[in-house]
Formats: C-alpha cells, sequence, structure tokens
C-alpha cells in the first residue's frame, strides 16, 4: 500500500490469518507494518493480541495524531472480521445463546458456530465505536466521511468454509454469481450525508472512488476518463 499512494500500512498481505498469532493460511507471520515507501517489516511483539483490537487500535492512533492544519486524512480500515477462521475473545460472544440446531452444518454444531460469529461482529462494532469516538475526540467527527461496507455475501460450507453467517433469503453465497454472494450491506454516514435514508439502487465497491471525489467537490468524470475507472459517484 505504501507504494500506491498510503503514507504508512498496518495490516496483513495473504488470508485466512489466525486472529490471535497472525500466521498467515499460506504459513509464516503475515502482520506487516510500513511506515514510508522504504521502512516495512513484519511485526512480531503482537503475538496473542486478537487482531480486530490491533487494527482498531491503530486506525485510533492515526486519528489521534492526525494535525487537521496539515490537510485532510483518509484512512482504509478494512478489518480481518468477520473472516474465518472463527475465533474471539470468549466475553464477545458469552452474551449470545444460539440454539444448537440439527442436523449439524458439516458435522459442526451451528449454535456454537454463531455465537462465536456473533461474538467477531460484536468486537468489530466495539472497534468502530471506538474509531468515531476518537474522531468526536479530535474534533473531526462532523468533517468526516464514513463509508461503510461488506465485501461479498457470506461464505458457504461450499466456498470459504461455513462461519455462522447468514445469506438467507437470498440464494448462494461467496464464490457464487447468486445475489447471495454479489448483494451486500453499506451505508455512508458524517459530513454531507442527510441520515434517515435507504436506498436500493445499484453500487458497487468501484463506485467508491468516484464517490469520495464527487464528495470533496472534485470532477470525479474527469477522473474517471483520465484513468479509465469503472465506478460512478453516488453522491447526491
Amino acid at each position: 500500500p505504501t507504494f500506491r499512494g498510503f503514507d504508512s500500512f498496518f495490516g496483513y498481505y495473504s488470508g485466512a490469518m489466525d486472529y490471535y498469532t497472525h500466521v498467515g493460511g499460506c504459513g509464516g507471520r503475515d502482520l506487516h507494518f510500513a511506515d514510508g515507501a522504504n521502512q516495512r517489516g513484519v511485526v512480531i511483539d503482537r503475538n496473542g493480541t486478537y487482531s480486530t483490537h490491533l487494527f482498531t487500535e491503530r486506525a485510533v492512533d492515526v486519528v489521534s495524531h492526525h494535525d487537521a492544519t496539515e490537510g485532510g486524512l483518509f484512512v482504509y480500515l478494512a478489518y480481518q472480521a468477520v473472516h474465518s477462521p472463527n475465533q474471539v475473545p470468549d466475553r464477545y460472544a458469552a452474551p449470545y445463546d444460539f440454539p444448537e440446531v440439527e442436523p449439524s452444518v458439516c458435522g459442526v454444531d451451528a449454535g456454537a458456530k454463531r455465537n462465536i460469529f456473533a461474538g467477531m461482529l460484536a468486537a468489530l462494532d466495539e472497534g468502530v465505536g471506538n474509531v468515531t469516538d476518537a474522531l468526536d475526540r479530535a474534533g473531526m467527527r462532523d468533517e468526516t466521511l464514513i463509508w461503510f461496507q461488506t465485501d461479498n455475501g457470506a461464505p458457504t460450507p461450499a466456498c470459504g468454509g461455513w462461519t455462522g453467517s447468514q445469506n438467507w433469503p437470498l440464494r448462494g453465497g461467496k464464490c457464487t454469481a447468486w445475489d447471495g454472494g454479489l448483494r451486500g450491506v453499506a451505508f455512508a454516514s458524517g459530513a454531507g450525508v442527510a441520515g434517515g435514508r435507504s436506498s436500493r439502487h445499484l453500487a458497487h465497491t468501484v463506485d467508491a472512488g468516484p464517490t469520495f471525489l464527487d464528495a470533496l467537490g472534485g470532477d470525479w468524470r474527469a477522473a474517471a476518463a483520465a484513468y479509465a475507472l469503472d465506478g460512478i459517484s453516488q453522491w447526491g
């Protein structure tokens, strides 16, 4: 990311990283920190710390140390949660008590699986709240546009491994071209957004860039033509 316009990066390169050991799905430690294009390395001193907490901590630190007099701030906070593997500190899953379901899903107690998934989502929700609290403390909340979205439908036993999430009543899931794999939820909040409205119009992830540019007063059509962008602005 630091070779693509970001000043710093904290995260992982592969997928299915263990939430605590930070060993990636391909093996080896996969938690990285980069501060500038030429200063980067593997993080080895955060073993045992839940990744949702780590990414929240980093985002809060970036917000807290931002000097608004030097310009704006763009943060791309791509949490690992709620991706597999199903892992969460016990205190987040404890409030949930989904009943055991028979027959089991691929030999797994579906109720227990959903308890963990709900806990992972609760930890994520807490993290987002901590970031918005940091924006409030920095006096930046009213000037910040927040775009929150999923990346795809929930995985299924056929692809990605069932994690306790649910696409019903949509058909299919991750890795499919059915609505259960392609349709996701998103919301925008903050500066320039009138609350209490919803839309069922078609939008796509590639619309994010043109939308941000439009919201900032830029000419998104000129940028789309110059850089051959696929997306369109959803602003307004």
